[in-house]
């Protein structure tokens, strides 16, 4: 298992647009991914879970990964992150 922080950029925060696009990428790995933030645990493949973090810009949201391809998701996810869900 593998864990990292990531900060939400972009003036909306994880809104639907980026939740959906966040899920699409993690269900490319076989990976558990989950996401916490303020006491919530959500799983990072459902964009409904995501945007009931209800995370916004500047938000800091705990990402851990764990599975056989757990280094590689990392990447990626902080990656799509970092460039502003782009």
């Amino acid at each position: 298992m593998i864990c990292g922080e990531i900060q939400i950029k972009g003036k909306f925060g994880l809104h639907l647009r980026p939740a959906t696009l966040f899920a699409s990428i993690a269900k490319q790995f076989c990976s558990e991914i989950t996401l916490e933030y303020n006491g919530k645990i959500v799983e990072g493949k459902s964009a409904i879970g995501l945007l009931q973090l209800g995370a916004q810009e500047g938000s800091r949201i705990l990402v851990r990964i764990d599975g056989e391809d757990e280094q590689e998701a990392m990447k990626v996810i902080l990656a799509f992150v970092t460039n502003g869900f782009d």
